[in-house]
């Protein structure tokens, strides 16, 4: 069985909303209870992502990383003019990436000085990019990181459209040069489709060494139709496949430093 998972989210009531955005929780999901989701399941670590309605506020994820260190890493949220004594203090805390939930957004300037600063930065750390867009937002997104040679992890398989294995969008990600790790999770966030094709197709193209399993615990925007149990079955008939489990294990346990 897995045990880590790479994707969760984490608030209380001492976090503020960030006005006007595009979700807003009326629940709490302390890291707390996400631990001891994990353990009901045997899972034994967990990655806490910086959640959008949060914005550049990381205290929370921060306070969880350093409360505990054994099970937790985390990825931000920051902007583009942070120091690297500001990073180098959150990579001490356990933070291994930063994130950009671009639903709905333009594609930042990515190949701007200050990000590529930042990115510089980053790589020397160790860490990634971690991306959420829809399909059709990759091929201008490519285009913006085509000097980067940073990690670039994808969240929920690339999102691609309609769930369909022959999508343009998702063919210009994986056609780039971009170092491309991909996040299987989340299934509920595309029109769905057969999830096997979506998996060999990612498997084939990065390989093996570049997949990830994550539950997107607690399912925001989804948590009347999932449950923690079913994010296993994102794997499909693969869960079963003990080297195949044991691989997405190893991959995060490596990029995420455990």
């Amino acid at each position: 069985m897995l045990t880590i998972d790479t994707h969760a989210h984490a608030w209380d009531k001492s976090c503020q909303l960030i006005p006007n955005s595009r979700y807003q929780p009326d629940y709490y999901f302390t890291v707390e209870t996400y631990l001891q989701l994990l353990a009901s399941y045997h899972v034994h670590k967990g990655v806490l992502v910086q959640p959008s309605f949060l914005g550049t506020d990381n205290s929370y994820l921060l306070a969880a990383l350093n409360a505990h260190p054994s099970h937790l890493r985390g990825v931000v949220v920051v902007d583009k003019a942070i120091s690297f004594e500001t990073l180098f203090s959150m990579h001490q805390s356990g933070v291994r990436g930063i994130r950009y939930n671009l639903i709905n957004q333009p594609t930042p300037l990515f190949d701007d000085i200050k990000f590529q600063e930042m990115f510089a930065y980053i790589q020397t750390l160790g860490w990634h990019i971690e991306l959420h867009a829809m399909a059709f937002q990759w091929p201008d997104i490519v285009q913006k990181l085509e000097k980067t040679t940073v990690k670039v992890v994808i969240d929920h398989f690339g999102r691609p459209e309609n769930g369909m294995v022959t999508c343009k969008g998702l063919e210009a990600l994986l056609a780039s040069d971009l170092d491309l790790y991909v996040k299987f999770s989340a299934p509920y966030r595309f029109t769905k489709s057969s999830i096997t094709p979506l998996i060999d197709l990612w498997e084939s193209r990065v390989g093996k060494e570049k997949m990830l399993w994550g539950s997107d615990a607690p399912f925001t925007q989804y948590e009347a139709l999932w449950h923690f149990e079913r994010s296993f079955n994102v794997l499909g008939a693969r869960i079963n496949e003990v080297s195949f489990i044991m691989q997405l294990d190893a991959n995060a346990k490596k990029l995420f430093d455990f």
